[in-house]
Order: structure tokens, then C-alpha cells, then sequence
């Protein structure tokens, strides 16, 4: 009689929650945001160069598929010397695609990137996708409840991310003491060196 009570009271619990969690996940998906901020500088390899350790903030309203060793390989970073903006990868950071997770709102994570040593100023930029609707849903659940729902939540709700956005830093500059030369920065212009990428916000 007591355990058959349990049970009743177990699976309307259960219900209850499959339902909320329906209703939230059937409200509309906000935008993606993040923050882009640097940790530190360090000197990197044999040749001179730096290496950049960012935090990268959620401060959106829904989770983030992310990478957790370098947040997404396929950043777009950009750097200023004395002849002008050029166009590079992140360096040998962009590997392991597969160390995949989710970045809930307010939480952080870290990358690195690559600089050379006559970079005055550098933007980076990320591709960032809002996490799929199962995996939306899946974030609100209590950790001891996961494994129980997560076949249901896997038939119930979507696995189709949201569209892929870019979410551009500020334009850093690279501190005094460690430029290669003496020369000053060149006066900062009035556009965005990042704004030329050729796609829109959203694709």
C-alpha cells in the first residue's frame, strides 16, 4: 500500500515536471549572447608570439552549445601591426571538436588564442548556436532526474540547434610592456575591423 502510494506520487510528479518543462521548452528562443574578456597574456613557443587566455561569459538567457577546451575552433580573430589588419586562425588551439557541453546563463569558460608578437590591437569573434530544445530542457532538470528523463525528453523535443550566430569582442590592445617595438599604436579608427565578415547575424 505504501510503496504503490510512492509510486502514484513519484509519477505525478514526473508528469508535472515533463509538463512544465513542455511549456518552457515550447517558448521562443532568445538570441544567444555572450562576453568576451581577456585573463592574462603569456609568451608562447619558441618563436615570439603570445598566447591569450579569455573568459568567455554566458550572459544571454538560454544555453550555449560550446567547446570546452577552446569555447568554438572556428573563431574568426583579426590583428593589427604597423601594416595594417590581417586576417589568421586562433593559432594550435582550434582542435578537439569533440569535447562538446553546454554553457548555461551566467556561467563561464575559458579559451586561448594565438598572437604574433607585432600585433598592436586584435578582435576575435565566435560562432555561437543556442543549445537545441532537448538539450534546453535537459539543462532545468536536476541532476538525479536526468538519467530518468532523458529518454523521454530524447522523443518529446527537438534536436535541432538554433541558427549559428557571430558575437564579436571589443578591440583589445596589446599591453605596452610586451609589444616588439617602441611604436606607438596607430590612431584607432572609426570602424569595426570585424564588421567586413562576409555573412550577416544570422544564417
Amino acid at each position: 500500500m505504501r510503496r504503490s502510494r510512492l509510486t502514484v506520487i513519484l509519477a505525478v510528479l514526473a508528469i508535472a515536471m515533463v509538463a512544465l518543462l513542455v511549456s518552457l521548452a515550447g517558448r521562443p528562443v532568445l538570441k544567444p549572447a555572450i562576453s568576451i574578456g581577456v585573463l592574462e597574456y603569456s609568451n608562447w613557443g619558441k618563436e615570439p608570439s603570445f598566447s591569450v587566455r579569455l573568459r568567455i561569459t554566458n550572459t544571454g538567457r538560454i544555453p550555449i552549445r560550446y567547446n570546452q577546451f577552446n569555447f568554438n575552433g572556428k573563431a574568426v580573430l583579426r590583428t593589427e601591426s604597423n601594416k595594417g589588419w590581417t586576417d589568421r586562425d586562433i593559432g594550435p588551439y582550434a582542435v578537439f571538436p569533440w569535447m562538446s557541453a553546454i554553457l548555461l546563463p551566467g556561467s563561464n569558460t575559458f579559451g586561448n588564442i594565438a598572437l604574433p608578437a607585432d600585433t598592436l590591437r586584435w578582435q576575435i569573434a565566435y560562432p555561437v548556436r543556442a543549445a537545441c530544445q532537448r538539450d534546453r530542457v535537459m539543462a532545468r532538470i536536476p541532476r538525479k532526474w536526468t538519467g530518468r528523463l532523458r529518454p523521454i525528453c530524447g522523443q518529446l523535443f527537438s534536436d535541432k540547434e538554433g541558427p549559428e550566430q557571430m558575437i564579436a569582442s571589443e578591440v583589445f590592445e596589446l599591453p605596452y610592456i610586451l609589444r616588439a617595438s617602441n611604436d606607438n599604436v596607430p590612431s584607432a579608427s572609426d570602424f569595426d575591423p570585424l564588421l567586413s565578415i562576409p555573412f550577416g547575424a544570422e544564417r
